[in-house]
């Protein structure tokens, strides 16, 4: 099976986009109980981190988060179908079973 990269690219980037304004309006709505509960998901401290959100750095945030995630799973899918294809090196599932002689 290949998978189709830029579809690929462009759900993580959609999926980003979406959860990143829900934690932003989250944020906007209730900045303490927020960072509570990001403080206690990754086991961190985070009472004295200041919070600034404005239109640009929500902009910015949601740009630049959304574009590295759509790069990184561009990549995964690139490498995924590599791999599946038995061209990086490693058997694929046409070659499993094959006899060489």
């Amino acid at each position: 099976m290949r998978l189709d990269t830029s579809a690929l690219a462009l759900a993580a980037a959609f999926t980003t986009a979406s959860v990143y304004a829900v934690c932003s309006l989250l944020v906007a709505v209730a900045p303490g109980s927020t960072t509570a509960a990001i403080g206690y998901v990754f086991h961190l401290d985070l009472t004295g981190v200041a919070r600034s959100l404005t239109w640009g750095s929500f902009a910015t945030g949601i740009v630049g988060v959304s574009l590295a995630v759509a790069l990184v799973v561009a990549l995964l899918g690139a490498l995924y179908n590599r791999f599946a294809a038995g061209t990086l090196g490693t058997p694929g599932p046409s070659r499993v079973g094959a006899q060489h002689g």
